[in-house]
Formats: structure tokens, C-alpha cells, sequence
């Protein structure tokens, strides 16, 4: 359904353009400043993109960039046993087609070495909690309040699909 091509450095503006179509409707109805990727400058997406532990990828379907995943090496253990999913994001006119789970499924097999996926997402978005948990993650129990609409809950998905 998907694959998954890999974002370079001559892809920046595509990329932010991307992320702030997909994400101003959260902001939009959230209202946060600080975190929002809507809100992320260019500069920073550069400089996430140009890390080397840090890999964006398109989510590809037919020739279309549906969206967007970004997988980041666990800054501790060094090696890709740990992974992170930061951010994930699908074009609104996409959402709601299976293109989300498709991506986390590629994902997997792209960095099948990884033992344990960490992510964090927006508790009140059901969606976004039921698409993680469909794709074995269950919650860790971490949260941060971000103000009086939102917290941001954390998940992992070990190999065997427990936490």
C-alpha cells in the first residue's frame, strides 16, 4: 500500500510545507505554541534532519507523498535496538485510509533489528492512541501536561508487541 523513501537535505521546504498542513489542525484546536510541529521553524527541521541518528521518510502511495515518519536512534543505547516514532503525520485529505498504519508496518520492516519502538501522541486524540495500540503499543504510563487541552502520553511497542 505504501513505501517509505527517505528524506534528504534538498527536501527541507517540502518537508516543513508537510508538516504544517498536517499539523495546523491540532494546533488549531490545541493552542500550543511551544510544541506544536506546526509551529517548528524550517532551521529546526534542518537541523533534526541533518542528525545523524535521525531519519525522515515520505510515505509514499502511487507516486504521492501521503505523509511523513520520522525514526530516531535512541540517543542512550546507540545501536537501533531502541527506536522512536517523532513525528509521524499523514495530509489531512489522506487520514483515515490505513496510510498511518501502512507507515508503522514498513517502519518495522525497514529497521527490523529494533527491539523496542517508543513514541508519544496526544491523549486526547483517540484516534491517534487506537492507531498506536492496533500496531502493538500499549502506554507507559508518562505523561506531560502541555497546558489545559492537551497531554502527551508515551507508548512502546517491545518485539514481541508487549510494553
Amino acid at each position: 500500500m505504501v513505501e517509505l523513501l527517505k528524506a534528504t537535505e534538498e527536501d527541507l521546504e517540502e518537508l516543513h510545507s508537510l508538516q504544517v498542513e498536517a499539523f495546523m489542525p491540532l494546533y488549531e484546536k490545541y493552542h500550543d505554541d511551544e510544541m506544536s510541529p506546526a509551529k517548528e521553524s524550517i532551521d529546526r527541521i534542518r537541523e533534526k534532519l541533518t542528525r545523524p541518528h535521525s531519519f525522515f521518510y515520505f510515505v509514499m502511495s502511487e507516486g504521492e507523498k501521503v505523509g511523513v515518519i520520522r525514526i530516531v536512534r535512541d540517543y542512550e543505547c546507540g545501536d537501533d535496538s531502541i527506536m522512536h516514532i517523532s513525528p509521524l503525520f499523514i495530509r489531512p485529505k489522506f487520514q483515515g485510509k490505513g496510510y498511518g498504519g501502512a507507515a508503522i508496518e514498513e517502519a518495522f520492516k525497514l529497521w527490523d533489528k529494533t527491539s523496542t519502538w517508543r513514541l508519544g501522541t496526544i491523549k486526547e486524540e483517540p484516534k491517534n492512541c487506537y492507531l498506536y495500540e492496533k500496531y502493538g503499543f500499549v502506554r507507559t504510563g508518562w505523561e506531560e501536561k502541555i497546558n489545559d487541552l492537551m497531554t502527551i502520553v508515551g507508548y512502546e511497542r517491545k518485539e514481541n508487541g508487549n510494553a
